[in-house]
This record gives C-alpha cells, sequence and structure tokens, in this order.
C-alpha cells in the first residue's frame, strides 16, 4: 500500500493507470503507441508494477486486465486524494460520501476537515475536452448546496484549461450571480475564482501534493 501510494503521486503511472485499464489488453501494438506517448521506460516500470499489484496477468504473449470491467479510475483518484489529505497534512478526509439531506446531487468526490474547516474536492480525471459544462454546473449546485469553507476542483492533466474548464466555470459563475466572476491564473495549473477566494482550480501540472499545499496556504494567506 505504501509503494502504491507513493506510485500513484506520479502524474505518468496515473495517466498510464487509467489507460491500461480502459485497453484492457496490452499487445505489442499498443505497448508501442503507448512507448511513443510516454516513453519506453516509464512504460516497462508502470506494467510491471501492474502486474505486482494484480491489475495485469500474461495471457497467450499478451497483458490482460484483471479488474472487472465496471470500476473506473475515478473511484481509484477520490481515494487517492483522500489519502493525501490524511497522509501529508493530517486531515481526516472521505471519498464517494453520499450527503442524505441532499436529495440530488448529493455526491461530494471527497470531504476533508482541516483545522475546522469544511473542505470539498471534486476529482476529474477525464481530459479537459471531456469535462462538460453541464458536470460543471452539478458541480457548482452541490457546491451551493453543501456551503463548504473552502472548495478545490482539481483536473488530472496537464493540459491547459483556460478556454474549456475556466471559461465554463466564470460563465457559469456569473449566470447564478449576475456578475463577472474575478479570474485568476496565479500560476500554470493554478487558478482563484470567485469573489474572494471561493473555488481554487488546479490541474496535475508539477505534483498534485504541492499544488493542493499552495490551495491550503493561499486559504490562509492574507487577502491582497
Amino acid at each position: 500500500m505504501e509503494r502504491y501510494y507513493a506510485d500513484l503521486t506520479r502524474y505518468h503511472f496515473r495517466r498510464l493507470l487509467q489507460e491500461v485499464m480502459a485497453l484492457r489488453t496490452l499487445g505489442a501494438a499498443v505497448t508501442r503507441r503507448l512507448e511513443e506517448r510516454w516513453g519506453a521506460g516509464a512504460v516497462a516500470t508502470s506494467v510491471q508494477r501492474f502486474a505486482a499489484y494484480g491489475f495485469l496477468r500474461r495471457q497467450k504473449g499478451t497483458w490482460a486486465v484483471t479488474v472487472p470491467r465496471g470500476a473506473t479510475f475515478g473511484d481509484t483518484l477520490q481515494w487517492f486524494v483522500a489519502q493525501v489529505f490524511r497522509r501529508e497534512f493530517a486531515a481526516p478526509a472521505a471519498w464517494d460520501v453520499r450527503v442524505g439531506e441532499i436529495a440530488a446531487g448529493g455526491d461530494f468526490d471527497v470531504l476533508t476537515v482541516l483545522q475546522g474547516r469544511l473542505g470539498y474536492v471534486e476529482c476529474k480525471g477525464s481530459p479537459p475536452y471531456n469535462v462538460t459544462a453541464g458536470s460543471l454546473a452539478r458541480f457548482l449546485e452541490r457546491l451551493r448546496r453543501l456551503r463548504p469553507e473552502f472548495a478545490i476542483l482539481f483536473v488530472d492533466t496537464t493540459l491547459r484549461i483556460d478556454r474549456n474548464i475556466i471559461d465554463n466555470l466564470a460563465r457559469l459563475w456569473r449566470e447564478d450571480h449576475g456578475r463577472e466572476a474575478r479570474v485568476a491564473r496565479v500560476t500554470p495549473g493554478r487558478y482563484e475564482i470567485g469573489e474572494g477566494r471561493d473555488l481554487f482550480v488546479i490541474t496535475g501540472r508539477r505534483s498534485l501534493i504541492a499544488n493542493l499545499r499552495w490551495c491550503l496556504r493561499r486559504m490562509h494567506a492574507p487577502a491582497q
């Protein structure tokens, strides 16, 4: 479990795990395509780790996925983010939380409590172009209903998200509040949206742990 957690802190490991689970089998042609994108060394090391964890087994000269087809990487990503809060920030955290009092859409990826403040983290493992405006609207609706002290949208990508996710969030915020949202791109992959620090948006650039640490520091820093 310690090695698995350490592996999941690496962006390329998370992406390869997601891709392999979707592909279901790894023959020579598929492996070559993965190597072209991620590098032969990263693919070889990750495949061996997947096999050691029991996710893959040899079958007629190929690797076959042992995980049931219905399982999704989203569950793993939520579990991992909750583990980050527990291990790195000593904050209790729960993942895949259902809140009964919220009849529609009371499904929260990660909830945590840090120094008495309730936090909500929404996790998106899909590429930015697959994150729809509708899914962002549902996220904002859950945010309104729960009213946490801080909220973070985590999009696990190293691609730019300005022209899709950030623009859509700003538009949805404007429609809800009747005024323009303040959007601050602090550094690549780190954003603040809202009138103050209502919502942080981070990606997988640099390090997830470092990006979450940045959010928590910004939350406690004096307003500019």
